[in-house]
């Protein structure tokens, strides 16, 4: 293997591990999101003697949520990752809502590609320091 063929495949597997890093901590922020509904819809059941009582209580849901019918929605996003959730909101049994959407997609399109994003780092001994991150495909 030459040396900047060795170069490159370090840069790549660099490049996945942060983006799959982004990934979890994404994934980790909407899991979050999701056990403060499952809550949220807990006490709503708890508090409420019908099925028509519960469903009016999802327009109280707080958060930062769309609230459309039975339809719960948000967004949320982590470096170049944004995650488009959608709930449909159960009367429950065995669980409080559905997913009906998870799509998680990068804000580095193509149109991007071979631009810098930078982000500061924070250094304890008050000095300025960065990262630079290359997205797309270099020539």
């Amino acid at each position: 293997m030459s040396a900047v063929s060795a170069v490159d495949t370090k840069k790549a597997t660099e490049l996945s591990v942060t983006h799959r890093s982004y990934y979890y901590t994404l994934t980790n922020n909407v899991q979050n999101r999701l056990k403060e509904i499952d809550d949220q819809l807990y006490s709503f059941y708890k508090s409420t003697s019908s099925k028509k009582d519960y469903f009016k209580k999802l327009s109280s849901l707080k958060g930062d949520y769309e609230i459309n019918d039975h339809t719960i929605s948000f967004t949320d996003s982590y470096r170049d990752l944004k995650i488009s959730v959608k709930l449909e909101a159960l009367y429950p049994g065995n669980k409080f809502y559905k997913i009906t959407k998870w799509a998680i997609v990068s804000t580095n399109t193509p149109d991007n590609a071979g631009k810098m994003k930078t982000h500061s780092d924070d250094d304890d001994d008050g000095s300025e320091s960065g990262t630079i991150e290359i997205w797309g495909e270099q020539n």
